[in-house]
């Protein structure tokens, strides 16, 4: 039942009257080949459209399996990008805010940006008012194309039904058939709250393998999901179709697995 998507190139942090393909130039070692064949530049773009509309999507799964890599590459198909990133995982950009201050004007003429907070107490409040930007600018903006990615959910209080108001304006907004992506990493079922987990369209497992865990997952997918979930190998995952109740397995990630910052294997 495994795909093989295609992989997708990096806009990086150009301005959009630009041309990133003629300019990325200092972001090259972070991107495929600029070689790459056009026939899989293709196939890797109706891969997602095919397979990824815009949605709500968790993807779950231990540490250095791809998760967050996962997440970057159908990210990319959004012409705005939002990456909250509380532990420095993604270095796909030269524009990296420690706050929401300044993000409402870059949304207006940037590809991709980053908010890195740093660790502390601060994280959650940080991570409120960045979501509150962002719901501002998609209130101006309602026809634009745009994700709002959250690694790390655990860090920012998604494992609450109490969370930030303004994220969750954003997670209903995120209709299928509306602009907006929001893509969540976590490693643990549990990292996310069951309101969330019931609303997203898609759930993402990579390899998991503590009883709780598969007992949620078999609670919400099946039986079947969550032997398949226990039974993954390094880099391959299982998709769960909340709409449908249906799931796919992946076993290839040759056409996904990306580089999100400047070490090939520290990806997560």
């Amino acid at each position: 039942m495994a795909s093989e998507p295609g992989q997708s190139g990096n806009q990086g942090s150009w301005p959009r009257g630009k041309d990133p393909e003629k300019e990325r130039g200092a972001l090259s070692p972070l991107v495929p080949s600029e070689q790459k064949k056009e026939a899989d530049k293709k196939r890797g773009s109706a891969w997602l459209e095919r397979n990824c509309p815009r949605m709500i999507t968790c993807v779950i799964g231990f540490t250095g399996q791809g998760k967050s890599t996962l997440a970057y590459y159908v990210a990319q198909r959004a012409t705005t990008r939002v990456i909250f990133d509380p532990r420095g995982q993604y270095y796909t950009t030269a524009d990296v805010l420690p706050d929401s201050g300044g993000l409402y004007e870059l949304l207006d003429d940037r590809y991709e940006i980053i908010v890195r907070p740093g660790r502390g107490e601060e994280v959650e409040e940080n991570f409120d008012h960045t979501c509150r930007v962002v719901a501002d600018w998609i209130e101006d903006n309602p026809h634009e194309s745009i994700c709002l990615l959250v690694d790390e959910t655990r860090l920012v209080g998604l494992e609450s039904k109490s969370g930030s108001l303004h994220f969750d304006w954003i997670v209903r907004s995120a209709r299928e058939g509306s602009p907006i992506d929001v893509l969540l990493t976590c490693h643990r079922p549990v990292d996310v709250s069951t309101n969330l987990r019931a609303i997203a369209n898609r759930l993402v497992f990579f390899r998991v393998m503590l009883p709780n865990d598969l007992a949620a997952i078999e609670e919400q997918c099946g039986p079947v999901v969550s032997r398949e979930v226990n039974l993954l190998l390094d880099k391959q995952f299982v998709t769960w179709n909340n709409s449908r109740q249906q799931w796919r397995k992946v076993t290839d990630p040759s056409g996904w697995y990306i580089r999100i910052d400047g070490n090939p294997g520290s990806n997560t």
